[in-house]
């Protein structure tokens, strides 16, 4: 019994400090994510008021705001994912693992999470969802790995780069330079952010408990 009780004492302080350490590269991308949305929709409009003024065929402007739209797409997904990851790591590490491991390390019984077997799903939940998340910032060969089998109606969705680089080949006239530099601000951002998180995730002590998805590129 003491022995299950150190073993689950372990995991308490292993996971706590591993899923602690993601809050500050999840709070950036949930941030900049937004960020990126709020400045692709004002290119998008000053595209559009330029394009009519400049008279374009509509055919050259719908295929010029498609781009703009994918990248778009890709902002609003990371959001989402930062958002839905954010909420759980403050659920599970402020209200089940920080006051469980006080009260383990106090001597006292565990209340939310009492063995092993359970701490270590909650635990891999989660290295999921940050997996999850990666996936929506970084191509495959630059996560390693794939995991956007699991992205639904986006899996097949571009990489934030090529979204991005896409919309560089819009015509300067029609694009606002502050808001592209921008858009660009962010996007270095948060693709530093998520290799940050990739990188914790493929740490040796964290694969050990957690293999990588079964999916591959």
């Amino acid at each position: 019994m003491q022995s299950s009780i150190g073993s689950l004492r372990a995991q308490l302080q292993h996971s706590t400090a591993v899923l602690d350490g993601f809050g500050g590269d999840v709070q950036i991308l949930k941030k900049e994510s937004s960020q990126l949305t709020k400045s692709v929709n004002t290119l998008a409009r000053e595209h559009l008021k330029q394009c009519k003024r400049l008279h374009i065929d509509r055919p050259v402007v719908d295929a010029q705001s498609r781009k703009l739209d994918e990248l778009r797409i890709c902002s609003q997904l990371i959001h989402s994912h930062a958002d839905n990851l954010k909420g759980c790591l403050d659920a599970v590490v402020n209200r089940s693992y920080k006051p469980d491991l006080q009260r383990s390390e106090q001597g006292k019984p565990t209340k939310i999470l009492v063995q092993c077997e359970q701490e270590a799903g909650t635990f891999e939940t989660h290295i999921r969802l940050a997996e999850n998340l990666v996936a929506t910032v970084l191509p495959p060969e630059q996560a390693g790995w794939s995991y956007r089998p699991f992205l639904g109606e986006h899996r097949n969705a571009r990489s934030l780069m090529d979204a991005f680089q896409a919309t560089k080949g819009l015509s300067p006239d029609t694009m606002n330079v502050g808001t592209q530099l921008n858009c660009e601000l962010s996007v270095v951002k948060l693709n530093a952010a998520a290799m940050r998180l990739r990188d914790q995730i493929e740490a040796p002590h964290v694969r050990q408990r957690v293999a990588r998805p079964p999916f591959y590129p």
